[in-house]
């Protein structure tokens, strides 16, 4: 009888906080910290990162205290814990969620790795489902991706194309921009649906609005392909000011070449520049190619090879080609045969069929030349240690703060003017690429 008296006393105080909040319908933490894909938020929603930690934490733990049972706002507040990184401090909220059938706060709290989760909600593949069912558009797209890639150990199907379309399909269309993104690469590469360039950029289109700067990024890269070379350069400028390493490689070239936009050296090296910092390769490799041809910047074989090695020492074929010649030639670094037979035998590796032909004939031209030391694998691993590069020699492929002054020269197109970006097209005198 007790507990029956306790248990009436409890409901009618969950249905008097309920009565209260739906006379006051959306509150501060509603507008600082609900979820946009959650179906029962009153407001308009708001992404984990653009939070207010301190804002966030201080209106809802004050609602909560007036609206202690409300399922919204334990979600919500358990939302703003772990933007907080107080992981179990979130969980803890997340469950009281959840135990009221909360859809969101049940799906977030099994994917907590950090924390003891509770037993009936450990099993994050049953969660996702049960949430991709209940419309949870996160919860689609993770499905989505399970299905993609036949992600975690839990997940016994085996890759899917068409399933993961469908689970993309229902996230993207309320809007998720990952789901977006996804959807249009499955499209762009025929993956699940028929092949469609139309619809690729369609969904990728609708995930850049929402500010996806990889779906930015594969737009240019299509226009790019189809040789629309002004629409690929907005969208590449738009990716690179979103910080994206790779759009910020391709304008930095467009602008060397002038192709899509009108050339210019200082903004090539502007934009290779930031692509080089954040450690994309093909910019690093751009770079050296500024330095050492003297190309709106003083002409400084050393910067040269200090960008060619960066880009060497994550596999870029290319740099391995032209800081070989460096060596061989004893340009910007020491002459050294050794590391230049060792560079050129990791390019004459790569799946680039041009790189290894041109790495091939500079070995040819070696021992022709009988600069062939036949190295040992002592020679070479301890010339690889020099040089950084162990773990590329082991992997046996050889692909995927400098002087930063402009020398602001009138911009003239390196000659040939198509063929800059095909190293082993020789740009003159200075040509280092091949050795005869």
């Amino acid at each position: 009888m007790k507990n029956c008296i306790i248990t009436t006393l409890i409901s009618i105080l969950i249905s008097n906080n309920a009565l209260a909040i739906n006379n006051n319908p959306i509150l501060a933490c509603d507008n600082l910290a609900s979820d946009p894909f959650d179906s029962e938020r009153k407001a308009k929603g708001i992404k984990s990162d653009d939070i207010n930690i301190n804002r966030a934490l201080e209106a809802c733990r004050q609602e909560l205290s007036l609206y202690p049972y409300i399922s919204r706002l334990q979600y919500q507040y358990g939302r703003v814990l772990n933007k907080n990184k107080q992981f179990k401090q979130a969980a803890q909220w997340y469950y009281k969620a959840a135990k009221q059938g909360y859809t969101p706060a049940q799906f977030h709290l099994s994917l907590m790795t950090d924390v003891d989760i509770p037993f009936d909600y450990s099993n994050s593949d049953e969660q996702t489902r049960n949430a991709a069912k209940n419309g949870y558009a996160p919860a689609q797209y993770l499905l989505g991706m399970m299905y993609q890639f036949g992600m975690t150990p839990a997940f016994n199907a085996p890759k899917d194309y068409n399933k993961a379309a469908s689970w993309y399909y229902k996230a993207a269309m309320q809007g998720h921009a990952m789901a977006q993104y996804n959807l249009g690469y499955l499209f762009d590469n025929g993956q699940g649906v028929p092949q469609d360039n139309k619809k690729a950029v369609s969904w990728y289109k609708y995930a850049a609005n929402n500010g996806n700067a990889d779906a930015m990024h594969r737009i240019g890269k299509i226009y790019s392909k189809a040789n629309k070379y002004s629409e690929a350069a907005n969208w590449f400028l738009s990716g690179a000011n979103e910080g994206h390493r790779d759009s910020q490689f391709e304008i930095g070239a467009m602008y060397l070449e002038g192709r899509g936009v009108p050339g210019s050296f200082d903004k090539a090296h502007e934009w290779l520049l930031k692509a080089a910092k954040q450690n994309q390769p093909d910019a690093q490799s751009a770079l050296g190619e500024m330095y050492n041809n003297g190309w709106g910047v003083r002409k400084d074989p050393k910067v040269a090879a200090i960008w060619w090695t960066a880009s060497v020492k994550q596999g870029e074929p290319w740099s391995q080609v032209h800081l070989g010649n460096a060596y061989y030639h004893g340009i910007g670094v020491p002459k050294d045969h050794k590391k230049a037979e060792l560079l050129f035998q990791l390019a004459s590796k790569s799946k680039n069929t041009s790189v290894a032909s041109h790495a091939q004939k500079n070995l040819r031209v070696m021992r022709k030349r009988q600069y062939d030391n036949n190295l040992s694998s002592g020679e070479i691993l301890g010339a690889l240690a020099i040089l950084g590069l162990v773990g590329l020699a082991l992997s046996g492929d050889g692909g995927t703060d400098s002087n930063n002054s402009s020398a602001g020269s009138t911009y003239k197109p390196p000659d040939p003017y198509d063929g800059w970006l095909v190293p082993g097209v020789c740009q003159g005198m200075d040509c280092i690429y091949e050795l005869d």
